[in-house]
């Protein structure tokens, strides 16, 4: 048997091992079919814990609920598996109702609510639940929408993938079905800003190019991201450097009182693994870290045609590591990482194949990495400074090789673009009183650009189209203010300022918007 059967053989019997853990772990929970919701409850703008508010599962058919501790901490057990709508309320907050909760026999599902203070509270007032789409930004006011793990995962055609998703709502389109990139109202989509825990990151997407925002797969696993934010215009003054739209995106956090291991299999996201728990029970300090590699790889290995032998080879790793609330604050270290490669070899292509070319071999890797701390201090129960430093990565390397008539092979195309970041990102929030709320910080991006693009298509000599190695600071920084005029009207301002040290450009931007519900009755 040659060395590559054999290697084959085991990467079958590893398969099968692996589907059999699975079906042996699903046959093991199926004697307890019951599962836990769990989570924490707290203030929208302080992020303060909130004690005595009351969640209710409404479509249950039974008395299902809590209320919150000291903590925030609320937990509801015996719950069968299903999808449900829960509804928060307390005194002194708007109540909120969120549908489509999916309750799994195999995973507790963890979720955490911020609620926003009444203006006022008056006897016998009647309050309407508030929209679920409501932004998770309380600065985001219009033209924003959020959206859950569970939207991403449900969308069809949406392949598990945040920007697939958002091309659904209003003046959102797609180029094409090829790859991600969303076109918001005609702008470009290299003008859209993406975010992770609060820190800008680069194109978080597999087969990416440095200074584009979309690509043919997403780096972002959907079983890690919590409730996040999409706007398409009149960004809160926090957000800069962007003329089309912002994905504000969050990961979870981790259980915090079980530890639960989960390995699931798709055609989309390929194998999949994930871990979570508490690092120290008792202490409200959990883990999250989840990996992924693609299905097109395990395809191969299994012998299965998937339309091309250009194997395109992709892998990501996700994880969220945070403290307690301690004397000195919280602290929460995330990071993701993601490498992809494809190759399209002329000696390895037929006729039937989708990028047949045997005039040619290319080869394409694209890699990207984000790592970032963050730091919350609570002043009091009104007042926080939140503070991020981190880094980030983004390559990408395309190079081509002319075949000739003889079979040999010789360099045409050497592309090689590198972006490297340092970020420090510092906001202070504070709540004056239950109609005013102020919001204020500084960010700073070093970034070093390495571009290096030169061709000899049909060319005796080199010619040399990119040089650039070089490095340049985007200073910004900003303040908002909210403000409510009664229950119904807010009113939302701020500035936002920039400076480039490449070319000390400068730019000062205001910030405007007023909300006010219409209320529609029928006569």
């Amino acid at each position: 048997m040659t060395r590559t059967k054999l290697a084959e053989n085991l990467t079958m019997k590893s398969i099968f091992s692996l589907l059999l853990v699975l079906l042996l772990s699903n046959l093991m929970q199926a004697g307890d079919n019951t599962q836990v919701i769990r989570g924490s409850i707290t203030d929208q703008f302080t992020m303060a814990p909130i004690e005595g508010a009351t969640i209710v599962i409404l479509n249950a058919g039974a008395n299902l609920g809590a209320r919150s501790d000291q903590k925030g901490h609320y937990e509801i057990a015996g719950v069968n598996p299903g999808r449900y709508e829960v509804k928060i309320t307390c005194m002194g907050y708007r109540d909120i109702q969120i549908p489509n909760i999916v309750v799994s026999s195999g995973k507790e599902t963890i979720l955490d609510i911020g609620l926003e203070e009444q203006l006022r509270q008056l006897k016998g007032a009647k309050v309407k639940a508030n929209n679920k789409s409501r932004a998770v930004n309380e600065l985001a006011t219009i033209s924003a929408r959020t959206f859950s793990m569970e939207e991403v995962n449900r969308y069809a055609g949406g392949r598990s993938d945040p920007a697939r998703l958002a091309s659904n709502f209003a003046g959102v389109s797609t180029p094409d079905d090829s790859r991600n990139d969303i076109v918001i109202r005609g702008n470009s989509p290299t003008g859209v800003l993406w975010r992770l825990e609060g820190m800008n990151m680069p194109n978080p997407n597999h087969f990416a190019t440095v200074g584009t925002t979309g690509g043919p797969v997403s780096a972002l696993n959907t079983n890690m991201l919590r409730n996040s934010d999409f706007m398409t215009s009149a960004f809160p003054a926090e957000y800069g450097n962007a003329n089309a739209g912002v994905f504000d995106i969050g990961f979870r956090k981790g259980n915090t009182q079980k530890r639960e291991h989960t390995i699931q299999f798709g055609m989309l996201t390929g194998l999949e693994a994930m871990t979570e728990g508490p690092i120290k029970k008792g202490s409200d300090a959990s883990y999250l870290v989840a990996y992924r590699y693609s299905f097109t790889g395990i395809a191969q290995a299994m012998g299965l045609n998937i339309g091309t032998t250009a194997t395109p080879f992709y892998q990501d790793l996700s994880f969220k590591i945070q403290s307690g609330d301690g004397k000195y604050g919280r602290f929460t270290l995330f990071g993701i990482g993601g490498l992809s490669n494809i190759s399209f070899k002329h000696d390895n292509l037929d006729t039937t194949d989708l990028f047949a070319d045997p005039t040619a071999d290319s080869y394409f890797r694209s890699d990207i990495a984000l790592m970032g701390l963050k730091h919350l201090y609570k002043f009091n129960q009104k007042t926080h400074l939140q503070t991020i430093i981190g880094g980030s990565y983004a390559a990408s390397n395309f190079l081509q090789d002319s075949v000739q008539a003889d079979e040999s092979t010789g360099r045409v195309i050497e592309n090689t673009t590198a972006r490297k970041t340092y970020y420090i990102n510092s906001i202070l929030s504070s709540k004056i009183n239950s109609r005013t709320y102020i919001k204020a910080g500084l960010q700073a991006d070093l970034m070093q650009l390495n571009l290096d693009y030169r061709v000899r298509l049909n060319l005796p000599d080199w010619k040399q189209v990119w040089d650039f190695d070089d490095m340049t600071t985007l200073v910004q920084g900003f303040v908002h203010a909210r403000y409510l005029v009664n229950e119904q009207l807010s009113l939302n301002a701020g500035l936002h300022a920039q400076m480039l040290t490449l070319n000390q450009s400068f730019a000062l931007e205001p910030r405007l918007s007023v909300n006010m519900p219409l209320v529609l009755k029928a006569v």
